[in-house]
């Protein structure tokens, strides 16, 4: 069992040169006006790469999202607003899930721009609460969405009528123990049915159950301590 933890950004990349990824994406921010502040870069089966642009924290300009080829030349881009964007995922026939962090939802966009699925509209969620800075959301096999809602200090799985099905971390309340997170970022749902957690201000990572039950943590200290982890794959 091997576990990559990312401080900040980790970008893998088998024939997309590194090197030319800061031109690739210079030359898009040239083009629209918009500063350099890469969120997230996800490779699709196909060979392209998604890149999530998170444009300014004051919103002005709002994020981007686009997809490029093995050679950098831009195939796509999606024609929607979206505030201080952290994430987005390809989840088919062209379309995007997304998180419009400084506008409190997350999004479902088709290839032509239109949002076809927002959190604002089934929210309040089942369990009365509403989302606060959240910073990524995983498309699930089961069709529902696993979101990190940082400023609510949770992780928690909903389907598309905004009914609650799984959480961890106590909604509004950060802690650092066995039922707490604090400042979490980047879930992903492991092949077993446990979800691996960057929680970041505790400077920890956890895996754990459906049950809710913390099976595995790595949280060393000393010269080798995390700081503010932001990312970890199993």
């Amino acid at each position: 069992m091997r576990s990559i933890v990312c401080r900040e950004r980790c970008v893998l990349s088998r024939s997309l040169s590194i090197a030319a990824l800061p031109l690739i994406l210079a030359a898009w921010a040239m083009a629209q006006t918009v500063p350099l502040s890469v969120h997230e870069v996800e490779r699709l089966a196909n060979g392209h790469t998604l890149i999530t642009e998170g444009g300014a924290l004051n919103n002005l300009p709002p994020g981007a999202v686009f997809q490029v080829d093995q050679a950098g030349r831009l195939v796509h881009h999606w024609e929607f607003r979206s505030l201080w964007t952290h994430s987005a995922e390809a989840i088919g026939a062209g379309a995007i899930l997304v998180t419009d962090t400084n506008g409190d939802r997350v999004i479902e966009v088709a290839a032509n721009g239109q949002i076809t699925w927002s959190s604002a509209t089934v929210s309040p969620f089942s369990d009365g609460s509403t989302l606060d800075y959240p910073n990524d959301a995983k498309p699930l096999a089961s069709g529902n969405i696993l979101i990190c809602d940082r400023d609510r200090h949770r992780v928690f799985e909903i389907d598309h009528a905004g009914v609650v099905q799984w959480q961890f971390g106590v909604t509004g309340v950060a802690g650092a123990d066995a039922t707490h997170l604090r400042g979490p970022h980047n879930p992903e749902r492991l092949a077993n049915g446990n979800t691996i957690i960057c929680d970041s201000e505790n400077n920890r990572i956890l895996e754990v159950s459906p049950g809710g039950a913390i099976v595995w943590s790595y949280q060393p200290i000393g010269p080798n301590a995390l700081d503010w982890p932001r990312d970890a794959d199993r």
